[in-house]
């Protein structure tokens, strides 16, 4: 079947409106990339800041090429499309740049902003209803009054190659700065962006993957891709104002050839996404260009994919009005604001003694959650004189079993005080540890020879440990004891017959305590609890047996991939939100987005 548009279409686009659009800039932010990260996949995020482009919006792109192919005689006449505002400005634009007559045909429930924007750029607006029908009625009138040039807002070609032409620029881009994609998400409405990007990706570079962003209250086109049929669409009521439209027959064939999936987002979903390029961008975008965003961010069948780290993301446009901005974040705030409604959700965090408690009770109180503590370790409980005599005697020990960020802690604080003889001798031992963040730590203090599991399973470990020890070797290990693999690890050298000291770094809650504290905050929180949040392995046996009872309410959040591994590789429970690191925002946000 030969499609519409090929990548030379888009490619001729490209050079021949690149007098009439601007370049537009890409985009990073490290904290949104932690957001959207995995337990398992680091991503990072590539913004297209197409907000930034003539007119606030990739929509000029189209409109200009389309312009600039229609014949001298026909400008004669005029050109004429029906838009919802970022199409319109852009042929409004593009005609008056080419001294062409526009009207345009704009649902009256239209922004404000966009409407005076069309007006301001000299074009004529006729108003209709808020209907495909209604739209396609009053452009055929104005045809047939004046013979002017009907230039469709998506499913013509000459504006489909147009918008590819913002996926060459930022195909390039990435690899100019060293982060070639692997997969693009691209807001989808009629699919002239999509079509064209998809178009220009997959002729690039084939191993892209791309992927529309779709409202799910504005769901035809998800739900034709899936069926392999146009589906008749629902009337829409997304925020996202700009992706209203329903798939063309051109846009269609093409997105089925050339689009790997579809994914969609809720509303909450797309305010929250938009909401945060605001306030850590310092980016004005429109609800509609914070739909690629809010699929990274809180799509889980996105998140679950393998195999994609770097991600290309589409900021479509940025025409909205601030009021109506203001009056999205503020309903959304309202939502989760204990000032305006009572607070009717709970966390319990099974925290060790050393958490600082104030930062992260008002961070969660602010957000609209009752934390309640129950403490289960302390930290560095341990004679630091015992373990500063050992280090220094290293040589005595076959190498070190460092098991968690506890033990590497107490590890640190000890290496300023050796002497420096005594410390590179500490430094050339092997240490053994278990998971990638302990591994990260320990290589952080200068340790060289660093093995272990990548598993956070301490049979793992102690497997590993038995394959790899020399037959010969006599000498014990020296295993500094930080967390809850104590008992496995121990087990498993003492039936092997090797020697192992031990060293204790942290002290465990009393088991009487620890169970009297955590019913106390389960009996008054009562059925309020959302969320339960390991800080460590400790008090997992006590905690996961009330999980059990509540049922499915209860979420399980850890922090950090060593937490994690211990409660899959022990208890079979997958949490539902790793947080990236202990910092009360990174938290607290974490859960927050995925209640969305």
């Amino acid at each position: 079947m030969t499609l519409p548009i090929s990548a030379d279409d888009v490619v001729a686009a490209a050079d021949r409106i690149k007098d009439h659009v601007h370049k537009t800039p890409v985009l990073t932010s490290t904290f949104i990339d932690e957001l959207a990260s995995t337990l398992t996949q680091k991503r990072r995020l590539l913004f297209k800041c197409e907000h930034l482009q003539k007119i606030g919006a990739f929509k000029i792109r189209g409109a200009t090429n389309a312009l600039l192919l229609t014949s001298a005689e026909d400008r004669a006449k005029g050109v004429v499309t029906h838009s919802s505002g970022n199409h319109a400005q852009a042929l409004a634009l593009a005609a008056r740049q080419l001294g062409v007559k526009a009207t345009i045909v704009m649902p009256s429930t239209s922004p404000q902003v966009k409407k005076d924007a069309v007006r301001g750029y000299g074009a004529k607006v006729v108003e209709c209803e808020p209907t495909l029908e209604a739209r396609e009625t009053e452009c055929q009138k104005i045809i047939d009054e004046t013979g002017a040039t009907f230039i469709h807002p998506y499913n013509d070609p000459r504006v489909m190659a147009g918008q590819g032409t913002q996926m060459l620029e930022l195909l390039e881009q990435a690899v100019e700065i060293g982060r070639p994609l692997d997969a693009v998400l691209i807001p989808l409405g009629g699919g002239g962006m999509l079509s064209g990007c998809a178009t220009a990706a997959k002729a690039v570079s084939p191993s892209t993957k791309v992927f529309g962003a779709e409202p799910q209250e504005a769901d035809d086109a998800y739900r034709s891709f899936k069926s392999g049929e146009i589906q008749a669409p629902v009337p829409p009521k997304s925020v996202a104002d700009g992706l209203l439209t329903a798939l063309g027959p051109n846009t269609f064939a093409v997105i089925m050839d050339r689009v790997d999936d579809i994914f969609l987002v809720t509303e909450e979903q797309i305010i929250r996404a938009m909401k945060l390029v605001w306030e850590r961008m310092k980016q004005v975008i429109e609800p509609s260009g914070a739909v690629g965003l809010a699929v990274a961010l809180y799509n889980e069948k996105f998140r679950a994919l393998e195999g994609i780290s770097d991600i290309g993301v589409i900021l479509c446009g940025g025409n909205v009005q601030l009021d109506r901005a203001m009056k999205l974040f503020a309903n959304l705030d309202q939502q989760i604001s204990p000032a305006t409604q009572p607070t009717t959700r709970s966390v319990i965090l099974l925290k060790t003694k050393s958490t600082p408690k104030d930062p992260y009770e008002s961070e969660f109180m602010s957000r609209g959650y009752k934390p309640y503590f129950v403490p289960v370790l302390s930290h560095a409980m341990v004679n630091l004189a015992d373990l500063q005599q050992r280090l220094s005697a290293i040589d005595q020990y076959s190498g070190l079993i460092v098991t968690s960020q506890r033990s590497v802690e107490a590890v640190a604080d000890m290496i300023a005080a050796l002497t420096t003889s005594q410390k590179t001798a500490l430094l050339q031992k092997p240490v053994y540890t278990v998971g990638p963040a302990t591994h990260a730590a320990i290589s952080r203090i200068g340790f060289s020879d660093i093995r272990g599991s990548e598993s956070g399973n301490g049979d793992a470990l102690a497997t590993f440990i038995l394959r790899e020890r020399p037959e010969n070797e006599i000498r014990p290990f020296f295993f500094i004891v930080g967390d809850k693999r104590r008992d496995i690890i121990t087990k498993r050298m003492a039936a092997a017959g090797i020697p192992l000291e031990e060293l204790v770094v942290y002290e465990t809650v009393t088991a009487s305590t620890f169970i009297s504290d955590f019913q106390s905050a389960t009996m008054d929180a009562g059925n309020s609890i959302e969320w339960l949040v390991f800080f460590s392995p400790a008090g997992a046996d006590v905690a996961l047996e009330f999980v059990k009872r509540s049922g499915n309410r209860t979420r399980i959040a850890t922090i950090g991939p060593t937490t994690y591994d211990y409660l899959v590789n022990t208890w079979s429970i997958t949490p539902q939100v790793v947080s990236p690191k202990p910092e009360p925002v990174s938290l607290v946000t974490a859960l927050v987005n995925h209640s969305v």
